[in-house]
């Protein structure tokens, strides 16, 4: 089944879009969560809580890419778990060890100074992301947006992981030269 009628058994409020959606879409929901929590009974809960989500939000939503739409969900989902289960001391996964590398980001603690500053961020880390060649760019967004392991890139990519750690730390770099030519404090 596509995702137009997915979407279209959303609009009709059909619950068969549940089980479409978890067909079409668990494994790929449940790997961004993995990378996130490491923990496989709090991804599977994310996986769920994004189908209730979308349950909800479709309609009046109408996501023109289906995918990024849930995998968007999933990966805030997941954030907002690891930060929970981290202020109550628990391990965590991928996302800690990506976080540590993009150490350079210091945001504020007031939530309109840090909707603001992200929004800056975002546009800046966009722009940057464009001007980079393809493969460098899949494996910045594949480490710093879905939180896979180097050794997962590697495997995407076709090279070793000493080189994706090379691409990581060099795109880093460039980055924080970039930042700071746009004025942003690091």
């Amino acid at each position: 089944m596509d995702d137009s009628e997915i979407i279209s058994l959303f609009e009709a409020r059909d619950e068969d879009a549940i089980p479409a959606l978890d067909a079409a879409y668990s494994a790929y929901l449940g790997k961004i969560a993995m990378n996130v929590l490491g923990n496989r009974e709090d991804a599977e809960e994310c996986v769920n809580e994004t189908f209730y989500r979308a349950w909800i939000r479709i309609p009046p939503a109408r996501p023109d890419n289906l995918k990024a739409y849930l995998g968007k969900i999933t990966r805030e989902l997941a954030i907002d778990a690891f930060r929970a289960r981290k202020s109550r001391r628990n391990t965590a996964g991928e996302y800690e060890k990506a976080v540590e590398e993009l150490g350079i980001f210091s945001i504020s603690d007031d939530a309109t100074e840090r909707t603001v500053e992200g929004v800056v961020l975002r546009d800046i880390i966009a722009s940057f992301l464009k001007a980079v060649p393809e493969r460098e760019r899949n494996v910045f967004i594949r480490r710093y947006f879905f939180f896979d392991s180097v050794g997962d890139i590697g495997k995407m990519y076709g090279i070793v992981e000493p080189t994706v750690k090379v691409i990581l730390f060099r795109m880093r770099n460039k980055l924080k030269k970039k930042l700071e030519k746009e004025g942003y404090e690091i």
